[in-house]
């Protein structure tokens, strides 16, 4: 085989490299978008368990709890999940009152996320 016969071979095999690698690219950025997708959607359950045991919680004991950690050894939620967003358990919790409790102590009243990122829809985590 001489040289140029070499060249032609080459020419196509670059071109469908390029094209894959192209193609690949693709599939990249849509499997990203699904894995976005699928932790909003574990964000969102979480906060809803989270915000519901916690009125749970202060429905039952006439008081708020002190922490997320109180819900967890009480056996209200298993253990306290990982923010999906941040991979840690660290949750940003909003102390407060509850109006419909008698006077008591102050006490978890929400739950967010403590992710500074954005949402696909441009909303941060963190105002969820």
């Amino acid at each position: 085989m001489n040289n140029t016969s070499h060249r032609l071979s080459l020419l196509p095999t670059l071109v469908a490299l390029a094209y894959f690698t192209g193609a690949c690219g693709a599939c990249n950025s849509a499997n990203d978008k699904t894995v976005s997708a699928a932790k909003e959607a574990m964000l969102r359950e979480d906060l809803r368990v989270m915000r519901g045991m916690i009125k749970q919680y202060a429905n039952d004991k006439d008081a708020l709890p002190q922490s997320l950690e109180d819900l967890a050894s009480t056996g209200y939620i298993r253990s306290i999940p990982e923010d999906p967003m941040t991979g840690k358990r660290n949750w940003k919790v909003t102390i407060g009152e509850d109006p419909k409790l008698a006077k008591g102590p102050k006490g978890v009243v929400d739950v967010h996320s403590s992710s500074s990122a954005k949402s696909s829809g441009g909303r941060p985590y963190s105002e969820w």
